[in-house]
């Protein structure tokens, strides 16, 4: 269950990759917007566009936490937690540097 946590960092990696041809396309189809312009100049479709996106990239780590709480209740307390913190790391890395560039762009 704890080595299952830690494969959801490497899925967060392909949840990101994912999120940025899905980004790609609503940027330059979609929302018709230039190179250097974010989804948030789309207006409000584009927050929610943005918002579902960064949805879609904290949704391993998520699990992973999930996984790895359920780890330590089966006895694989260190490796459990481990697998808890690395997710919890990720999840928050991912969140605030997104939400800061939505905000402050």
């Amino acid at each position: 269950m704890a080595t299952q946590s830690l494969l959801m960092v490497a899925a967060t990696v392909a949840a990101a990759v994912i999120a940025g041809i899905i980004g790609t396309f609503l940027q330059f189809v979609v929302f018709d917007l230039g190179e250097q312009e974010l989804l948030t100049e789309a207006g409000w479709w584009g927050y929610v566009a943005a918002v579902l996106l960064l949805a879609l990239m904290v949704l391993p780590p998520v699990t992973g936490i999930a996984l790895g709480v359920r780890a330590r209740r089966l006895g694989e307390r260190r490796f459990g937690t481990t697998a808890m913190i690395v997710n919890a790391a990720v999840a928050t890395y991912l969140v605030f540097t997104v939400t800061a560039t939505l905000l402050f762009g």
